[in-house]
């Protein structure tokens, strides 16, 4: 049996539980069409430089995007932790970043390692 009351909280926990998530939805939507509208030369290669990341700190390294000129196509990273002085970080930088970068953002031509 249930105590006087109990059910109405419930309903209204559940209520306040599901407009939350459906404000989140909301704004989760609102996010993904700014995003949408913003598929610049930086965002696109940001992006995948995200997808690239993860792989990275598996090993113990990491990439960071340092700069994007988009009038020649170069994209410039640092590579970090264990990449940064690894003897195939060249085969990183080229096999994994910069042919994915491409594959995925055609208007990048090159991709260099900072200092």
């Amino acid at each position: 049996m249930l105590f006087p009351g109990r059910r109405e909280t419930r309903t209204r926990l559940a209520g306040f539980i599901f407009e939350a998530m459906d404000q989140e939805r909301r704004k989760t939507t609102n996010m993904s069409e700014e995003k949408t509208q913003e598929n610049s030369f930086h965002s696109k290669v940001a992006a995948v430089i995200e997808q690239v990341r993860p792989f990275l700190i598996q090993d113990g390294g990491d990439v960071e995007l340092v700069e994007v000129e988009e009038e020649s196509g170069v994209v410039k990273v640092r590579l970090q932790g264990a990449c940064a002085h690894c003897p195939a970080s060249t085969y990183t930088l080229h096999l994994a970043i910069e042919e994915r970068l491409k594959e995925a953002v055609p208007e990048v031509k090159r991709v260099e390692s900072v200092p």
